[in-house]
């Protein structure tokens, strides 16, 4: 809490000043600030000074104090972000529960009200003697003001433990009730295993509770496929005969070898990559075989010509005690050369 002289805590009149304006002048409100850290310290009464608690800046000692300082004085210039880090470290070091005060006050200039409401409780719990009874008070006097800008959160899903995040920051994981949210337009994100991410923009008036219940998607590693060719022309996925001239239908996401052929025409062969949730058609135009050259019933594989009919006696399959005719003709296919007579 404290931040100058008297504890070196925000003046009794900032908060308020802060109460009266529900926290919307913030330019005034730095103002008040600095007047308060540059003005005498307040009036004690006699009797109570002797018992009153040091200030915080008297007790704080090392980094704690340093940070403290720096705190204080990017609080002044308008660093709010920066003067919270600066508090946080200077708490972290020393826990005197008053710097919480001055965490808060941090949190409110970013507008960030839910934090104000979770620091002031911590501020009056974890106090104890080192603030007094006007302290408490004041703190009331804060929280009254804010609570209008908060609204209480409930969210459910199908199924639970969806881990929830607002405006990209993880709050826990569904069921989830009592979460205070700031004012304006959230960003609830849903988030589980196995299950598509639940996006949304939800808004937020304050002063009221807000309900999401929300069935989550699985996710489908599946698309659909469209696989257009002729009447006749046998279409073949994977392998397996799926349809003739048209096929439509769903496949697992990966790759998949598409296969369409029909006699007197060349056969296609593709792969096909198939996304989640995707949709997609192919178009098929089978060639026809030419009608000169090397019949299709020629096969060459693996250095061998297999021919049949009327040309068996023109083709010869040689070994390699035979001899090699001198004239021969290079190919195009495995194993690269034909010998002809």
């Amino acid at each position: 809490m404290n931040m100058t002289s008297r504890s070196a805590r925000f003046s009794p009149s900032w908060l308020r000043f802060y109460c009266a304006q529900a926290l919307c002048a913030l330019a005034l409100l730095q103002g008040r600030v600095a007047e308060a850290q540059e003005g005498p310290a307040a009036a004690e009464a006699p009797a109570a000074a002797a018992e009153a608690p040091l200030p915080l800046a008297d007790t704080l000692h090392g980094m704690a104090k340093a940070d403290y300082i720096s705190g204080r004085v990017l609080f002044e210039d308008g660093d709010f972000a920066s003067s919270l880090i600066k508090f946080q470290n200077a708490f972290d070091a020393s826990k005197d529960p008053r710097l919480l005060w001055n965490i808060a006050a941090c949190e409110k200039a970013l507008r960030r009200y839910a934090r104000v409401l979770k620091l002031l409780e911590r501020y009056v719990n974890e106090g104890g003697a080192l603030i007094s009874d006007q302290d408490r008070q004041d703190a009331d006097s804060v929280v009254n003001a804010v609570r209008p800008l908060v609204s209480t959160l409930v969210i459910d899903s199908s199924p639970p433990g969806a881990e929830v995040l607002i405006d990209d920051e993880r709050v826990g994981t569904t069921p989830l009730s009592g979460l205070l949210v700031d004012i304006g337009n959230r960003k609830i994100v849903l988030r589980l295993a196995g299950y598509e991410d639940n996006v949304t923009m939800t808004p937020v008036k304050g002063a009221d509770e807000v309900k999401l219940s929300t069935q989550l998607k699985k996710i489908v590693h599946e698309g659909r496929v469209t696989i257009v060719a002729k009447t006749g022309q046998v279409i073949t996925i994977d392998g397996r005969g799926v349809g003739d001239g048209r096929w439509a239908g769903v496949l697992s996401s990966g790759p998949h070898t598409l296969r369409v052929t029909a006699p007197g025409f060349r056969a296609y062969q593709s792969e096909i990559l198939v996304r989640d949730r995707s949709s997609r058609s192919i178009q098929v135009e089978l060639e026809r075989e030419a009608s000169g050259g090397v019949p299709t019933w020629v096969w060459i594989t693996g250095g061998a010509v297999l021919a049949s009919g009327a040309a068996v006696g023109g083709f010869f399959l040689f070994s390699k005690e035979e001899t090699v005719p001198a004239q021969y003709y290079r190919g195009n296919l495995a194993p690269g050369t034909v010998y002809l007579p």
